[in-house]
């Protein structure tokens, strides 16, 4: 239930350009690695904003590959060492791995004839040219090593990201659908769907929870033998087609990786979303649940008024837009769980009985509060903060050893 709902809240962000299609990921990537037609390097161009502590670029690219150990290069993007084979710690483990990434580059492009892939072709077959950035970028080079480097072509006075180019798409996408999929002996019953698809045996891994481990965690996996069934391996066990993989990881990140409309309860993150797409029903409850005095543009007495309008089963006017209380709302909450996720609870009905239901805490949980304050209801995190124990400044200081006295 809860992948296939994602699934569905995938194809609605696709609609609203919120998440990338299929086959693609949404990736910071703030340097371009410009090339001409003989692939060799003329430029390394700083793409999108530097004002801050960490230069932001977010791009679409093609999907990246699950990485768990050893080298796997990406296709038309990555850092220093597989895009320019520099690592000055590990020089050796460098030259593999640009290696491998033109090796990947090579088979996806091979037989295509297009400029622009032949200029590509070219760019790896010229071997590093790590020594080139550096001297083109100078003192952002140090800097740029643990970033992610794109691709892109110049022809005369325009330059373009490679992956644009529709003969290197149709090229990406061709690979992109084959791959893992070439097995058709192997065709199960698809959990999410019913239909008969090539078990995807690693998923897309899952960031921005909090606790969890910064590179992403899966939500599904099955990495011991004890776990597996049928001879079944891997993610084998819960089958899905690669498509089904994707769609429900892309959309779990793209709405965790909306920092206004996620939620913490102790240690886990929570999500929510209405099937419809509108962010309002999120804005909502993340104004019910926590904020003291707005929540996304919304003050507290639009709050309180569309709340109580929904849990009576009246429709409310917000700015133009109708909020139906018979709209499906979902609520996940997720929790760290070394390498992996776990579900700490999934809820979901219409938003109209979640609004009744809060509705219905705030009655319950009324009280006489001082005059200075002067809020409309009693957001849940406030309440939880009366429970936790307040630690004295000196609590947890450190004994000092008195010295003993010379006699």
């Amino acid at each position: 239930m809860i992948i296939s709902d994602l699934c569905d809240e995938y194809a609605v962000l696709v609609s609203q350009n919120k998440a990338p299609v299929y086959g693609y990921d949404n990736v910071n990537v703030p340097y371009g690695l410009v090339i001409n037609d003989d692939g060799i390097l003329v430029e390394v161009r700083l793409l999108g904003d530097f004002s801050g502590k960490k230069p932001i670029n977010k791009i679409s690219v093609p999907a990246r590959f699950v990485k768990t150990s050893g080298i796997v290069p990406d296709f038309l993007c990555g850092n220093a060492e597989y895009m320019l084979g520099y690592n000055t710690e590990k020089p050796e483990h460098a030259v593999k791995a640009f290696q491998a990434c033109a090796q990947l580059h090579m088979q996806i492009l091979e037989g295509i004839d297009d400029p622009v892939a032949s200029a590509v072709r070219a760019f790896f077959l010229q071997g590093p040219q790590w020594e080139i950035a550096k001297r083109l970028m100078g003192d952002c080079w140090e800097s740029s090593l643990k970033m992610n480097f794109a691709l892109q072509h110049v022809d005369g006075a325009q330059t373009i990201f490679v992956g644009d180019f529709p003969g290197i798409q149709k090229a990406w996408n061709t690979y992109y659908d084959q791959k893992g999929n070439d097995d058709k002996s192997s065709l199960v019953s698809s959990l999410v769907s019913g239909k008969l698809v090539v078990p995807e045996k690693t998923h897309p891994r899952i960031k921005n929870v909090a606790g969890a481990h910064p590179a992403g965690s899966a939500l599904i996996t099955f990495n011991a033998a004890a776990f597996c069934s049928h001879g079944a391996v891997q993610n084998e066990n819960a089958p899905m087609s690669k498509r089904e993989a994707y769609e429900y990881t892309t959309a779990l990140n793209t709405l965790l990786a909306d920092e206004s409309r996620v939620q913490r309860i102790g240690n886990d993150t929570v999500i929510s979303w209405a099937c419809c797409g509108n962010a309002v029903y999120s804005d909502l409850f993340s104004g019910l649940y926590s904020s003291e005095t707005q929540s996304n543009g919304l003050d507290e007495k639009t709050i309180k008024d569309a709340t109580c309008a929904l849990a009576q089963g009246r429709r409310y006017d917000y700015e133009g837009i109708r909020l139906n209380p018979d709209e499906h709302f979902h609520i996940l909450a997720l929790s760290p769980n070394k390498s992996r996720l776990a579900i700490r609870f999934y809820l979901t009905d219409t938003f109209g009985v979640f609004a009744h239901n809060i509705e219905q805490y705030y009655q319950d949980t009324e009280i006489r509060r001082p005059r200075y304050d002067k809020t409309g209801f009693l957001p849940i995190l406030r309440l939880l903060g009366q429970t936790i124990r307040k630690q004295r400044k000196d609590e947890n200081a450190p004994v000092k050893k008195q010295k003993k006295k010379a006699r």
